[in-house]
């Protein structure tokens, strides 16, 4: 795993593109890409969100060590970012990559969002009840739809 709390695209892609990955000499055969929400709760617009996901995929898709790449959509948060979280998913689902196995996975708003909470939709509180964290229940609902997905 490459995320530390609180990071955001760009914090990322310095890192993949200072160190981070393993040297040349090692493959990995998938990376699962979550990222942008951090940004979504300091203000980003979801064009800026939307491109540094974007930039964090491509610097991957780059790279001859990284095998496939998976990419989760943001997750279901409170109602006053749900337009930006909306837009940026979206976005990402309508988004062209370099490789063809780099693949959007749909673990993510669809099985957390809460469908019956009125507009604007929030996630599910005993999967996420601090609308940013799954807590165990949904880490394992959201490992197994990954793990689905993935295979």
């Amino acid at each position: 795993a490459f995320g530390i709390a609180g990071d955001e695209p760009q914090h990322l892609l310095w890192r993949l593109q200072n160190g981070e990955l393993p040297d040349g000499r090692s493959t990995v055969d998938n990376v699962v890409v979550h990222i942008g929400i951090n940004s979504v709760n300091r203000g980003a617009s979801s064009a800026e969100v939307l491109a540094g996901i974007l930039k964090v995929v491509a610097f991957l898709e780059s790279e001859p060590s990284i095998g496939k790449v998976f990419i989760l959509p943001l997750l279901p948060g409170t109602k006053q970012n749900y337009d930006t979280i909306r837009k940026v998913n979206s976005g990402l689902s309508k988004a062209s990559f370099s490789r063809p196995s780099t693949k959007i996975i749909g673990c993510g708003w669809d099985i957390f969002a809460d469908k019956t909470s009125g507009y604007p939709i929030t996630a599910i509180k005993s999967l996420m009840p601090d609308k940013l964290h799954p807590n165990v229940a949904g880490l394992i609902h959201w490992s197994r739809c990954i793990e689905k997905e993935m295979n």
